[in-house]
């Protein structure tokens, strides 16, 4: 099951990201999937990496950095 989740750090600034947990609502290992320069959470890479981790019944979680895909901020 995937769920958007859209949070704010300390500045206010918008930042998102999606939960994917395969358990529903228990969560035992969950690893952060992190994107390259320029791309998103939606690239190809952290998609099959999530749908390798969820057959093995492992949540992950990947987010958009500050000024890329969905998220608000400076590029840094």
């Amino acid at each position: 099951m995937e769920e958007k989740i859209i949070f704010k750090d300390s500045e206010g600034t918008k930042l998102v990201g999606i939960l994917s947990n395969p358990m529903l609502n228990e969560i035992k290992t969950i690893i952060l999937l992190v994107h390259g320069f320029t791309t998103s959470k939606d690239n190809s890479t952290n998609k099959a990496l999530q749908k390798i981790l969820n057959e093995a019944e492992i949540a992950t979680f990947r987010f958009d950095l500050y000024r890329h895909g969905e998220s608000e901020g400076k590029f840094k």
